[in-house]
């Protein structure tokens, strides 16, 4: 459906509910997890090539300020209170931010003149005090009710605004995994429940009867917070990436629900929960209608595509271009060549880009390390946490090339590579983390890239149960083969410090692991060695993680298409070895 056409249905509701001069009427707009896309996109989310652009390319920050300032306008026009809030998430998933890191996304948000926004937890990723410097530089309100805001002054717990002479109070809160996702070791993050409910107290003592929650913790949370705080008249949330939409959906993300999800309270009270997708691809729009004592009498709303059709204001694209030198100087730096797609659509099943990221630590191991065990390997078994790989790798417009910018953007971490021993029931155990919130389509950081391993899950099953078998290479054999797990054995398996350090929620390793050796490289660095030595690279997918019950849904991009595609588009090319 065209943008004008949604426009002017929002307008004709926003009318129709307005039965009563005390009634106030509010388009929220909300944007979360933009993840660095600050320059139009593919609709896969993936960097613009020029054959692409001006033709397929959509999203980018330069639309999404045209068709905010446009309802901006539109509410200037007809007396109408348009605000705007952000969910959180900017930091990462470009070589945009790789580069420029958060300077640029403080141009860029300040640039579309926010109302209200809160912290993701990536947000924290360039740790603490270069996220006071990022928060320092905002000219908007921060809001974050479950941490130490007395750490980072320039975050409140909530903020209140005048609209149409009524207060509107925004309370922020952010995910509690954010305590292992990002670098947060100064701070304390709460539960977010506790927290927002005692905020919303807070608030109404004050007089505040309209109360918005806008949050980073994920949809089941978003729903919980909705449940379970009397107060809250509206959740706007982020984290998950959920995709809600109603009717035919313009391109091929799932649909994981209805805009808005309402949520009844006990009392009867219905709350609508709203997320607007991911970066920079869609822009919420709900329209909601108080009245005069501050209760919620109507609400309605559809996200909207950010379409190649919509203009892109000249002004965003004037910041682009102040940063993009530094930007074009890594792209033109080629680093490898691939004969295929690198799929980072790493979150729900095994990928060719998981897959080679984990050989390449083996191999990068086995190669630079001193063995005199007689092994073919000092270690033959790799997990890397799908929420490393940030992007795909498209090689479609470069002719078979991987520059450095795009490597940067798809592996933008500092992790470094490491090995530990770990006995078999911990792994075991760590296994059974991968797949612990493989629920209802839920795309987890968690879900592990492997090699050197053969596993089958049966998702079907209570959590803790569901892995059905395992199967392990060996080290100390003539030819490699695949053995049953054993529970009492010890292992060496490489990782990341990430996951050493009990990130995404593998504290299991982090209590239990021994002999644990530092390799000295980044997971980047160890990646450009791997490209430089192994190009062209041809990744497949190999059965290394298998479902006894199809997961319900899969990934909008499917690793097997692509692998089948593109071979047959660049075997005409010749391919620069390295």
């Amino acid at each position: 459906m065209k943008s004008a056409l949604i426009f002017g249905v929002l307008s004709l509701q926003l009318i129709y509910v307005q039965v009563s001069g005390q009634n106030l009427d509010i388009l929220l707009l909300h944007t979360n997890d933009m993840h660095g896309k600050f320059e139009e996109i593919t609709p896969k989310a993936n960097s613009c090539h020029d054959m692409e652009k001006n033709k397929t390319c959509v999203g980018g920050f330069a639309r999404l300020a045209h068709e905010i300032r446009k309802y901006r306008k539109w509410g200037e026009e007809n007396s109408k209170k348009v605000l705007f809030l952000n969910a959180g998430d900017t930091f990462v998933g470009s070589d945009w931010y790789s580069v420029h890191k958060w300077r640029i996304c403080s141009e860029f948000l300040n640039a579309l003149n926010i109302d209200v926004l809160t912290l993701g937890n990536h947000e924290f990723d360039e740790g603490v005090e270069a996220l006071k410097e990022f928060t320092k530089s905002l000219n908007c309100p921060i809001v974050t009710a479950n941490i130490n805001t007395a750490k980072l002054e320039s975050v409140q717990k909530s903020t209140v605004l005048e609209v149409d002479g009524r207060k509107v109070g925004v309370v922020g809160y952010l995910t509690q995994e954010t305590a292992y996702l990002s670098n947060v070791r100064e701070l304390n993050i709460g539960d977010e429940i506790a927290a927002v409910k005692a905020e919303t107290e807070k608030l109404d003592q004050e007089g505040v009867k309209i109360i918005i929650g806008l949050g980073h913790s994920g949809f089941e949370i978003d729903k919980t917070l909705a449940e379970q705080v009397p107060l809250l008249d509206v959740v706007i949330g982020g984290h998950t990436n959920t995709f809600l939409w109603n009717g035919p959906k313009p391109h091929e993300e799932e649909v994981m629900g209805p805009y808005p999800y309402v949520v009844t309270q006990k009392s009867g009270k219905k709350v609508p929960v709203v997320q607007a997708y991911a970066y920079t691809l869609y822009l919420g729009r709900l329209n909601v209608t108080f009245n005069k004592d501050g209760e919620l009498i109507h609400f309605a709303g559809q996200p909207e595509y950010i379409s190649s059709d919509i203009p892109q204001d000249q002004d965003i694209l004037d910041i682009l271009e102040r940063y993009r030198p530094a930007v074009d100087a890594v792209n033109q730096e080629m680093v490898g060549t691939s004969s295929v797609y690198l799929d980072g659509n790493c979150r729900l099943i095994e990928c060719n880009f998981g897959n080679m990221i984990t050989d390449a630590m083996i191999y990068y191991s086995a190669f630079n390390s001193k063995n005199d065990s007689g092994s073919w390997a000092n270690a033959p078994i790799a997990i890397f946490n799908a929420g490393n790989v940030r992007n795909s790798i498209n090689v479609t417009y470069t002719r078979g090339h991987i520059t450095k910018g795009e490597l940067l953007a798809a592996l933008p971490f500092d992790n470094v590579l490491v090995s530990v021993d770990l006995k078999g029931s911990v792994f075991l155990e760590a296994l059974e983390h991968t797949v612990e919130n493989y629920e209802n389509n839920f795309i987890s950081a968690q879900f592990l890239q492997v090699s050197g391993l053969r596993i089958v899950f049966d998702v079907s099953k209570e959590r803790g149960h569901r892995v059905v078998s395992v199967k392990v290479r060996c080290s100390n054999c003539s030819i490699p083969t695949y053995n049953p797990l054993d529970l009492d054995a010890y292992y060496t398996i490489l990782a990341t410090d990430f996951i050493l350090n009990g990130g995404d929620g593998f504290g299991m390793i982090k209590d239990n692991a021994m002999n644990i050796h530092s390799h000295n490289v980044s997971l980047f660095d160890m990646m450009l060695w791997y490209l430089k030595v192994q190009s062209p690279v041809y990744p497949e997918v190999q059965g290394r993680i298998k479902f006894i019950e199809s997961p319900s849904s899969s990934p909008s991009i499917s690793a097997s298409f692509w692998l089948s595609l593109f071979p047959l588009v660049l075997c005409v090319l010749k391919l620069k070895e390295y």
